[in-house]
């Protein structure tokens, strides 16, 4: 019978293990959509490190001003970030099951992903440079609440002529 300290590692190892064996199928998962989608993995991946960037400029820059430091908020803001990496691919798998041209779109919406990155990396690096909190405005929101009522009239506009045709 193994000791308790060797039961306790093998069980980290086989949680570690699991662990890494999923971060790989959601890599995978993840680049099966883009390609499938024909949208480019580079600026997803550079987005992605942007994200990550921003995410260890706030903490620093939380420190350096003094302010109280919360993981877990942290932690939320660095998931919802992910999470608007998937507004291109909404967009993208919405326009090729309506058949529709969303290319435009989906590419201003990259762009303004990346943008929001730089401004939002450009404001922690002037706050912690100058020892001051700037105001960040996000982009990236307020293109969602611009573009979100054209999709609802292409939507309604598709559906309406699709009607039509019966």
């Amino acid at each position: 019978m193994k000791p308790f300290d060797e039961v306790i590692v093998d069980c980290i190892d086989q949680i570690l293990i699991t662990f890494t064996d999923l971060i790989t199928w959601i890599k995978l998962i993840i680049i099966t959509l883009l390609i499938n989608l024909d949208l480019p993995i580079t600026i997803y991946k550079t987005i992605a490190y942007m994200i990550l960037f921003d995410t260890v400029l706030s903490i620093v820059a939380r420190l350096r001003l003094n302010e109280k430091y919360d993981a877990d908020k942290f932690l939320w803001k660095f998931i919802v970030k992910l999470l608007y990496l998937t507004v291109p691919i909404v967009i993208a798998g919405m326009a090729k099951e309506l058949e529709l041209d969303f290319k435009s779109i989906v590419k201003l919406s990259i762009i303004l992903l990346f943008f929001n990155e730089v401004l939002s990396i450009l404001t922690h690096i002037g706050s912690i440079s100058m020892k001051k909190r700037l105001e960040q405005n996000d982009v990236f929101l307020f293109f969602i609440s611009l573009t979100k009522n054209v999709f609802l009239n292409h939507i309604k506009n598709y559906f309406s002529n699709q009607n039509k045709k019966k």
